[in-house]
């Protein structure tokens, strides 16, 4: 494993990522600034390899395979990526290849403000926040999901590889 993906885990997050009792995934999956550089960590079970691309798809990188669950991570020394600038492309058991958006990569769409009228019990429009919302960020096109457990999930394209078990967010 690379030195600097060794020093960066969380291994009390990663394991209770792999056993479906995550509360806060964003902290661990995604992708983010680690000293000059920046970490890409991605959690893709019944996969057989990773890679992190550039929109355009002409510069690609292989993602290290940290584990048989399917946890993969990526160190660059210095940034390439600014926010959701970047796909995941995932090849599974069946020779399935699937390019998605990082659903990790996506700042909430809770703002504090509604964190701070959700916990007076004030927030009269809530359920704008919360739940499924199909939306465009970022000129990516999907259904977002926010909830307690969920900052942001992203669901996006023609439901590609979806199965129990492929998102830690998968019972939000």
């Amino acid at each position: 494993m690379n030195n600097k993906i060794e020093q960066w885990m969380n291994w009390i997050l990663y394991d209770e990522l792999i056993e479906g009792k995550i509360n806060a995934p964003k902290q661990l999956l995604g992708n983010h600034d680690y000293g000059e550089g920046q970490m890409i960590t991605a959690y893709k079970p019944h996969s057989v390899s990773c890679k992190v691309i550039a929109p355009t798809g002409k510069t690609e990188y292989e993602m290290e395979r940290i584990d048989d669950h399917g946890f993969y991570a990526l160190y660059f020394p210095k940034k390439k990526f600014n926010g959701n600038k970047y796909r995941l492309v995932t090849n599974y058991e069946d020779g399935t290849s699937v390019t998605t958006a990082d659903p990790y990569s996506f700042e909430s769409q809770i703002s504090e403000f509604d964190t701070y009228l959700f916990s007076e019990g004030n927030h009269w429009e809530i359920y704008k926040k919360l739940g499924a919302h199909p939306m465009k960020i970022d000129g990516v096109s999907g259904t977002y999901s926010m909830g307690t457990t969920c900052q942001t999930c992203l669901c996006c394209g023609q439901f590609q590889y979806v199965g129990w078990g492929t998102s830690p967010d998968a019972h939000c």
